[in-house]
């Protein structure tokens, strides 16, 4: 199964419901994502989602957020 998990909340959920899970963090520059994405065919998303997914990521980092 995928989810984005953009914040922390979610992870934190996510852990807390399912010890076993195994998150993964991927990262990329906006910019080519963003290319990818938008000369996808027939794609669910729209063109402005990686902008809003990039503004709302909580990056995992030291202190827990991870």
């Amino acid at each position: 199964m995928s989810c984005s998990a953009l914040n922390r909340v979610y992870r934190d959920w996510l852990r807390a419901h399912v010890p076993e899970i195994v998150l993964l963090h991927l990262m990329g520059d906006r910019e080519p994502i963003t290319e990818r994405q938008a000369v996808r065919k027939g794609h669910f998303m729209p063109r402005s989602l990686p902008a809003s997914q990039f503004a709302t990521l909580e990056t995992p980092g030291p202190g827990g957020g991870w």
